[in-house]
């Protein structure tokens, strides 16, 4: 919870009684802009700013304590195909200028499947899909090898961060070599090359978290506060920022409703326990 000022001029006899870390945006080369979600006895009021180099945008969204009809909230994850399709792209690039600086044998097929199987045996072995005698016979196998004084100096946790770093690179190396195989020639390869970044861009990023607020009006159902976690340029929704859930955001979830409907009913007596 945040003691942050409210943006929004407060009235005779307001006062704030919460506020909130909602949603927070990061923009590279900028601090992060964060938006606010504030009660007070009279008003329910969401505000951020939003800095970039060249604008200085803000949002002032408000409705009527006594007016909030219904509260939804939504916390979970969502996947950007924008910025998916961005990196496939850029991928692609660095993929094709790596093939032509590299000898071919660091970019070809018995590499890129070296690089690739590491990991995969690992991955295999976390989720319990290789059972335990395939692994100790695995083991037994590396005895008297330069690998089982390796192994037997450190555990899974320090590999595989560095075996995943080698997945990443030997899988956009094989989707390459796959893609440009006579076979895969065609709208085939494609769906290849995507699927490998795909694949990529999971285990880099991940699925972004994602926070939805709509405060209904009781006068009027469809009116009052939506906050879907997105920044709008210049007041156009088809040019929206993804904004991540801020510190706040199941604190709201939980709490709002509760704040809300204590206002309604105690009025002052809910101002002085809910306050600080």
């Amino acid at each position: 919870m945040e003691s942050n000022p409210l943006t929004a001029t407060l009235s005779e006899n307001e006062q704030v009684v919460r506020t909130y870390q909602c949603t927070s945006l990061r923009q590279l080369f900028m601090k992060p802009s964060i938006g606010y979600l504030t009660i007070t006895n009279k008003r329910v009021v969401y505000h951020s700013e939003n800095n970039n180099l060249s604008s200085r945008n803000a949002i002032i969204s408000e409705i009527p304590i006594n007016d909030v009809g219904g509260i939804s909230t939504f916390i979970g994850q969502s996947f950007n195909f924008l910025y998916f399709l961005l990196f496939s792209v850029v991928m692609y690039v660095v993929t094709i200028f790596a093939t032509s600086i590299l000898p071919e044998w660091m970019t070809g097929w018995v590499v890129s499947i070296i690089l690739v199987l590491p990991y995969l045996v690992g991955f295999l072995f976390e989720k319990n899909i290789i059972s335990k005698e395939i692994g100790e016979k695995i083991v037994q196998n590396l005895q008297s090898t330069p690998m089982e004084t390796v192994l037997v100096k450190r555990d899974s946790s320090f590999y595989m961060p560095i075996f995943k770093v080698m997945f990443l690179i030997g899988l956009a190396f094989l989707a390459f070599n796959l893609s440009r195989g006579s076979g895969f020639r065609g709208l085939l390869q494609y769906p290849i090359l995507l699927g490998a970044y795909f694949i990529i861009y999971m285990l880099v990023f991940g699925r972004n978290r994602t926070f939805g607020l709509f405060i209904s009006s009781k006068t009027s159902g469809s009116s009052g506060i939506r906050v879907q976690g997105s920044f709008f340029r210049n007041g156009n929704p088809g040019e929206s920022i993804t904004a991540n859930p801020a510190a706040d955001a199941e604190t709201i979830a939980s709490d709002l409703g509760a704040i809300v409907m204590d206002i309604q009913q105690l009025g002052d007596l809910a101002v002085s326990k809910w306050a600080g």
